[in-house]
């Protein structure tokens, strides 16, 4: 098993390679702060809507057809394919985002990054499992570090000022993409070139071959979460609990989202956004020095503890949703920042926890597959937490003075 105290080069090309598809995911949010005043204040919940509605389709779709890809280009094209093209679009659209004209620009870089980081993290998901199932924790570091660049850039160029330039809203985005570029070379390199993982892609290889005729093993199972040991024998214990616990602290997350732009105005709601993206830098590094595999106790038990943190993020949720509604006074500053970060903390603990255990328990040759399934709830269920987050906030019609994103 890899260390999770000391990084190797494989550790580092999955945190660069997630750093890269994510940034763009991440400075298309923060854009709030330019977007919410030119547009509306609802912009932001239907933006985290066309990227999930994408995600979620391509994913889907991904089970029906990576089999046929995997069979005539072999996995190592396929998937360096589907991460490198992930990140190329993903370099594109950062240089695009600040040319929004109108709010279906705004969508339409949303179902960009849906389906094309979609696709090329749940690879890299994927392959990362294949490696080593600690490594999937590297993947979501490197996710969330992507988070954090929006942080620094904001506090070096000074984005979150409503008085910012245009050069400093170009720099934004632009210099992200230097990691988007960055990590698409260093896979070329390391992957195809050096021939880096090149084991894990024969097993994928022979996993992904139809049984022959006559060699007396029955039909492949048309889903790829169904174990190898007994018919939907990975619906029963554990991993049904990990596969519950990864929709459930997903469509927590999202479902907040639509609300951070009630809280005041969009300066507040960009540093909400941020103090998110810190909370979540906390929680994945945590996770790497206290998580579950340290100790084989806390491992056996990890799907219960997990259960107690969701639903304490769950009792959170209820606070904060209820301060957005002004129902309870949080008021715009420490016990607001304080309660958004912790929330976003524990779940990011819990997911990189979750993600561990589950790939640890699922049958090793169906790990892949399962690890696609396992992003596949990632993206629906914060798409169905969306579903019904927003029309809640245009039922209840929260109210806030117009000049807050005027």
């Amino acid at each position: 098993m890899a260390s999770a105290t000391k990084w190797d080069s494989n550790q580092l090309l999955f945190v660069l390679c997630g750093i890269g598809l994510n940034v763009t995911f991440a400075i298309y949010l923060a854009y709030i702060r330019e977007y919410g005043p030119k547009f509306s204040k609802d912009i932001f919940g239907w933006a985290n809507v066309s990227i999930y509605v994408a995600a979620s389709a391509t994913v889907g779709i991904s089970f029906f057809t990576d089999q046929y890809v995997v069979n005539r280009l072999g996995s190592k094209v396929a998937y360096s394919l589907w991460i490198n093209l992930g990140l190329f679009v993903m370099a594109v659209t950062l240089f695009c985002i600040p040319f929004a004209g109108a709010a279906s620009h705004v969508y339409t870089f949303g179902v960009l990054v849906g389906i094309f980081e979609g696709k090329g993290l749940s690879t890299l998901q994927q392959l990362a499992a294949v490696v080593d199932g600690e490594m999937t924790k590297y993947v979501n570091t490197g996710f969330t570090i992507a988070q954090v660049v929006p942080i620094g850039l904001s506090v070096i160029l000074g984005f979150h000022n409503p008085s910012a330039s245009r050069v400093v809203d170009l720099a934004f985005a632009w210099i992200p993409s230097f990691f988007c570029l960055s990590a698409m070379v260093l896979f070329y390199a390391v992957v195809l070139l050096v021939g880096k993982f090149d084991e894990c892609f024969v097993s994928l290889d022979i996993a992904a071959k139809p049984p022959r005729l006559g060699s007396g093993v029955g039909p492949r199972e048309s889903s790829p979460l169904i174990a190898g040991d007994g018919k939907y024998a990975w619906l029963s214990g554990p991993l049904l609990v990990c596969a519950a616990i990864q929709f459930v602290t997903h469509a927590m997350s999202m479902f907040l989202m639509p609300f951070l732009t009630y809280f005041g105005g969009a300066e507040q709601a960009h540093i909400l956004v941020l103090v998110r993206f810190g909370g979540e830098m906390l929680g994945r590094l945590a996770s790497h020095h206290w998580g579950f595999s340290f100790s084989e106790c806390l491992k056996n038990r990890g799907p219960l503890i997990l259960s107690w943190l969701v639903l304490i993020r769950c009792i959170v949720l209820v606070v904060l949703v209820l301060g957005a509604f002004r129902t309870v006074q949080l008021g715009n500053g420490f016990l607001l920042h304080s309660l958004t970060g912790f929330f976003y903390f524990v779940f990011a603990w819990t997911h990189s926890e979750v993600m561990a255990i589950s790939v640890d328990l699922a049958p090793k040759e169906k790990v892949a597959g399962f690890t696609q399934g396992m992003m596949f709830l990632c993206f629906s269920a914060q798409l169905l937490s969306l579903a019904a987050a927003i029309p809640l906030v245009q039922a209840l019609s929260i109210s806030e003075p117009a000049s807050l994103f005027s």
